[in-house]
């Protein structure tokens, strides 16, 4: 299929769906000048140094600020991916429409007609912006809990920042400590949270860190892991345990939703042929995103979704952010005893 055929694809699948996320994608209006934190010389401090930072010229209405000192810059108001892009709105709607039909970022960046380096960056600030709002969803009522396990994936990083020897696809050690663990939940209301929780099998800790998401749980229903047992008799949770050999509990209650949850991500992924780890947590957050619009009949309507205003908070998402986003587990916790790399002795 040539970049003409692809054009012509995406424009046929503007839907609302694409409307809803460009509408996540719309810069915010600029923030009025006296909101800058000046101080009483009319001169902003740098949030580098600390320097007064000179007012330096306009950029489409905005006021840009300069340090002296270190070079630092900085922009009155707006923010998002958007906005820190010079494609126009035409172009982010064609991208966020081959993006929510699961092209690739070469048939994405042909239909688009920009290369596919713009393309990854555009898709990983689409993810970021995602990732900021579905990170303050609240679970309430029952709530569904299970984790899944995937391996570490160092796709994308340098030869000389590897800690490990490389290895062809699909070999390698087992060892629970080479797994990234991701924590999944679902409530009654079809809100949806899945977050990387760290290395190795499922645990007290790694629960924890779901604890901001389910401030409104009253039934939590797991599998039959001890650590979930102590996890919801000390947060005052009802609690229901599917036995591993059962499908349902004494009461008919399964866990299917939060189970098919985790087998469509898998169905979704496998075109991507590997996700790194490092931006794992933004591919989980665009699937639920694209999941709970395809379960909301006014994807606007959706209790704690709320996804128009995503990037009305979000600060601008720059594409040296994306290369350095850190990895979200500690890879010396998995192969610092190898020495090899960067961990080498």
């Amino acid at each position: 299929m040539d970049s003409k055929e692809l054009k012509a694809l995406s424009d046929r699948m503007l839907d609302d769906e694409a409307s809803v996320m460009l509408g996540i994608l719309s810069a915010r209006e600029p923030r009025p000048i006296d909101e800058l934190a000046d101080d009483v010389r009319g001169r902003r401090p740098c949030p580098n140094c600390g320097t007064p930072m000179w007012r330096n010229g306009t950029d489409n209405g905005h006021r840009k600020w300069l340090c002296p000192r270190c070079g630092e810059t900085l922009r009155s108001g707006g923010g998002g991916p958007a906005e820190s892009t010079k494609k126009t709105a035409a172009v982010w709607l064609r991208f966020v429409a081959c993006e929510l039909h699961r092209l690739t970022i070469r048939e994405a960046a042909a239909a688009c007609g920009i290369s596919a380096t713009q393309a990854f960056y555009l898709r990983h600030k689409m993810q970021a912006a995602l990732t900021e709002r579905l990170g303050r969803i609240e679970l309430s009522g029952r709530v569904e809990l299970d984790g899944k396990s995937f391996r570490i994936n160092l796709k994308g990083t340098r030869p000389g920042n590897m800690p490990r020897a490389s290895k062809m696809r699909g070999s390698g050690s087992v060892n629970p400590m080479h797994k990234v663990m991701t924590l999944w939940a679902i409530d009654e209301g079809d809100n949806m949270v899945a977050k990387v929780v760290g290395l190795g099998p499922e645990s007290r800790e790694k629960a924890d860190r779901m604890l901001p998401f389910l401030k409104g749980c009253e039934t939590l229903v797991t599998d039959d892991k001890s650590c979930y047992e102590a996890f919801a008799r000390e947060n005052g949770f009802a609690h229901v345990q599917i036995k591993s050999a059962a499908h349902s509990g004494g009461n008919g209650e399964t866990m299917n939703e939060v189970n098919s949850l985790m087998s469509d991500f898998e169905t979704w992924s496998a075109r991507c042929r590997g996700i790194s780890t490092r931006h794992l947590q933004g591919y989980l957050d665009r699937f639920l995103f694209q999941k709970m619009l395809g379960y909301a009949k006014e994807a606007l309507d959706r209790p704690g979704a709320q996804l128009r205003d995503i990037l009305a908070e979000k600060t601008v998402i720059a594409c040296r952010d994306i290369l350095a986003e850190a990895m979200p587990v500690d890879l010396y916790e998995a192969y610092g005893e190898w020495g090899y790399g960067i961990f080498a002795k």
